[in-house]
């Protein structure tokens, strides 16, 4: 199967012109087309290509969903900035309870020490 930025392009374009409209997730909620697309991205370890995949939506008039995780690989305050400024929607990609799951699991396995909550203080 062909995954380049190419091909990609081919599929928005065409997709546009058998009359698909496109909406944010917020959109969908809010008012939902009929023929629609919604374009919901998970920005997991490459940030760069979620950005170059804004610009191109934002050049066929598309907006898309981007969902930006609280890791390194994921979290740029400069590429959310530059995606969000393209129109596109942007939120947060959580995954709290499965990092809290792990920790469990590798409390209970003795890969890491157990270790009691602490709440923030104030």
């Amino acid at each position: 199967m062909d995954f380049t930025v190419k091909i990609y392009q081919r599929l928005l374009k065409a997709l546009i012109n058998s009359g698909y409209s496109f909406q944010s997730f917020t959109e969908f909620i809010e008012k939902p087309q009929k023929k629609v697309i919604l374009l919901r991205h998970d920005v997991d370890a490459k940030k760069l290509n979620s950005l170059h995949f804004a610009k191109i939506q934002h050049e066929l008039g598309i907006k898309g969903s981007y969902y930006f995780r609280m890791v390194p690989q994921s979290f740029d305050e400069k590429v959310i900035k530059q995606i969000a400024e393209m129109g596109h929607e942007v939120g947060y990609h959580y995954e709290d309870m499965d990092f809290a799951a792990q920790r469990a699991k590798d409390e209970e396995e003795g890969i890491l020490p157990r270790t009691p909550y602490q709440f923030p203080h104030n």
